[in-house]
């Protein structure tokens, strides 16, 4: 796949790692890491010891950890690193973005984000079927429609209340809880879930 990838566009090519990379490539150049969220944090941290700028499919880093780690790396190198949720560019979001600028709503007062995942057995990713290791649920997919409400709402500023139901079995998170305010003084509620039945782990369907 990668190979038909790289025919696809002049001059591309396929490389084992980014360590196969001269630095004449890297330096000053702009990186875009759109590869599994898991690796996003490592991947950032070469890059931009190598003096690449960053273009990073969200997530950063699905921890606090990472985060931190990724934004000493940017410091110490003095590079650029912008981070994007795709979903802001899909049709529905457009015709959200063009009535709010069409339309005096005023600020946003309340909202809810509910969010029903399909089943991660059908993913062709396998390592979305790993739900806890890589937090498919809230940093995978619920993800995107949280920003959308952050977008207009403003960044949440507090929780109120959290509650997260797990599936020790499958070691999955099944459901997430979550009520709190923005920035802009709205009331945010989140409901996110996953179907309660067949969670992948270690190779096979529980």
């Amino acid at each position: 796949l990668a190979e038909a990838i790289a025919a696809a566009f002049p001059g591309a090519q396929r490389v084992a790692g980014i360590e196969a990379l001269d630095d004449a490539v890297l330096a000053g150049a702009t990186a875009v890491i759109a590869t599994p969220g898991h690796s996003h944090a490592a991947l950032a941290e070469t890059l931009l010891a190598r003096g690449a700028d960053l273009l990073i499919e969200k997530p950063v880093a699905l921890d606090g950890t990472g985060f931190a780690k990724v934004r000493a790396a940017a410091e110490a190198s003095g590079r650029t690193v912008s981070v994007f949720k795709n979903y802001r560019l899909r049709p529905n979001a457009l015709k959200l973005w063009q009535f709010l600028a069409e339309h005096e709503v005023g600020g946003l007062v309340a909202a809810r984000v509910e969010f029903h995942a399909p089943r991660l057995a059908g993913e062709r990713a396998r390592w979305m079927m790993e739900e806890r290791r890589f937090r498919v649920l809230p940093v995978g997919q619920a993800i995107h429609f949280v920003d959308i409400a952050c977008v207009v709402g403003g960044p949440l500023q507090s929780l109120d209340h959290l509650a997260v139901e797990r599936r020790e079995s499958a070691d999955a998170t099944v459901a997430i809880r979550a009520s709190g305010r923005t920035t802009l003084g709205a009331d945010l509620d989140m409901r996110t879930d996953l179907p309660r039945y067949r969670v992948f782990r270690d190779g096979e369907y529980v």
